[in-house]
């Protein structure tokens, strides 16, 4: 069956923390869960013995994440701090949250059901996403993804005659098979800081989010762990949208692609913070550059969209509309 459109108009969602704050902490809680998950860890006495070392590690890890991001407000702040001062020390902090988020989403079964909600609203045929509807994420989660496998599961595999890749519902960026050098034109979903817990190795494409998108999830902690070691010192995909110019950042250039030809913007929880700052103002420039006709809804439990304009002096012909509904990611009428 051939792509299809749900509408005329070309409509993208710009999704933040409040996106997944059903399933995960929103910025000011994560240092409380750090702190639990410590503890809870802490318990599990059955565990290989390497894996007790890489866990009493993780269990270190969380609490000074905890106290840093307390201490700087943010971790976001805290690992731009550590880009600058200690670059070994913000790859032990990716590898921290990548162990927070796998542990979460995987062991946990931390999931936000409005993701699901949402796709199962917009598709029109299970196993095709439509191209007129993008979504740039600043989120480093992978819920999205699990909300894409209930209708398809990707497959990524190496063989003796080359690789074989199913591709998933929605293609994504970063991805398996990704490289430094280029980005599938197909993509539809953007993580602006990459997802924490994917990897890729250097003798073959290969995810920890593996159980995810295409086999059975780790049992356990200690089967959890066992993968982690495994993979660890692969290329994480988990980057900071800072952590490169904005003008060498493939998510950034795609992103701005995508938001020059949209028509309607969605933003659900996302509240536009300072060190994010550089990279919205380059991928609004897309949006800006032909501003008629075009609309933004905002979507936040106590903000409004109002700030929008002067922050990226919107022209007047464009429309902000503000919900403080959250029961459901928003669907505008044009969709």
């Amino acid at each position: 069956m051939e792509k299809y459109r749900t509408s005329p108009f070309n409509i993208t969602y710009y999704l933040g923390a409040g996106a997944s704050a059903e399933a995960l902490p929103v910025v000011n809680t994560l240092p409380k869960n750090f702190r639990l998950l410590s503890k809870k860890i802490e318990k599990d006495a059955d565990l290989e013995n390497d894996n007790k070392n890489y866990r009493d590690k993780q269990i270190k890890s969380l609490i000074n994440l905890a106290d840093k991001a307390e201490q700087f407000g943010t971790i976001d702040t805290y690992a731009k701090y550590l880009h600058l001062k200690d670059r070994m020390s913000l790859l032990n902090l990716k590898e921290t949250l990548s162990f927070y988020f796998l542990y979460e989403q995987l062991l946990n079964n931390c999931f936000d059901k409005r993701a699901l909600i949402f796709l199962t609203t917009i598709l029109q045929y299970d196993k095709i996403f439509p191209p007129n509807i993008k979504i740039i994420t600043w989120n480093y989660d992978f819920q999205i993804q699990i909300a894409a496998k209930h209708f398809v599961k990707e497959e990524f595999e190496n063989t003796r005659t080359g690789a074989k890749h199913l591709p998933p519902l929605i293609e994504y960026h970063p991805s398996l098979g990704h490289t430094s050098t280029s980005i599938n034109e197909q993509c539809s979903l953007v993580h602006l800081n990459g997802i924490a817990g994917a990897y890729n190795t250097t003798a073959q494409n290969w995810s920890i989010n593996d159980h995810i998108f295409r086999k059975s999830k780790p049992e356990n902690l200690n089967d959890l762990l066992t993968h982690i070691h495994e993979t660890r010192y692969a290329n994480a995909l988990m980057k900071f949208g800072w952590e490169e110019k904005v003008e060498d950042s493939l998510a950034v250039k795609h992103a701005k692609k995508i938001m020059a030809e949209t028509d309607i913007l969605v933003v659900i929880g996302y509240t536009f913070p300072f060190f994010n700052r550089e990279i919205d103002k380059e991928v609004f420039s897309g949006f800006k550059a032909n501003s008629k006709h075009k609309k933004i809804y905002y979507q936040d439990k106590t903000k409004t969209g109002d700030f929008l304009k002067n922050q990226f002096e919107l022209s007047a012909d464009i429309q902000i509309k503000s919900t403080n509904d959250v029961y459901n990611y928003f669907i505008p009428l044009e969709l």
